[in-house]
């Protein structure tokens, strides 16, 4: 069976601070969490204390000192980056349980056969799995 992570309701696929910081370190990456401030276009740097709460813009890289030219190059927005049948992320996912679901999204993870040629179908952020069908025009 393959396990691949979705998001099961309304909003979008979006990973937590911890998934973030464990993926890299499964990963053996550098990781570094900033708070993107809109007004002045900074990226402050942020580190998540127990009981607080993620602030809404917050971005993840590999490099110490984040800004709008390195953003592009080292982010490590892996909600976008890594495909959902990653070994590493579905590692994370089952380590942290609801915990690895950001303030947006609630992820699981689904199990399909092996072979199964597959693909995210996506409602208002609610996802589902669903096999590749051919079709023609």
């Amino acid at each position: 069976m393959q396990k691949i992570a979705i998001n099961s309701c309304y909003g979008g696929f979006h990973l937590s601070y911890l998934a973030h910081k464990r993926y890299a370190e499964l990963a053996g990456r550098e990781f570094y969490a900033f708070v993107h401030t809109c007004q002045n276009d900074e990226f402050i740097p942020f580190e998540l204390k127990e009981g607080e709460a993620e602030p809404t813009l917050l971005r993840y890289f590999d490099i110490p000192n984040a800004n709008r030219s390195s953003a592009r190059n080292h982010s490590l927005n892996l909600c976008v980056s890594v495909k959902r049948n990653d070994p590493i992320l579905i590692q994370v996912i089952e380590e942290l349980g609801e915990k690895a679901s950001g303030r947006f999204g609630k992820i699981k993870i689904v199990e399909i056969p092996d072979g199964i040629n597959w693909e995210i179908k996506d409602y208002d952020g609610m996802e589902s799995v669903e096999e590749v069908h051919l079709s023609w025009g």
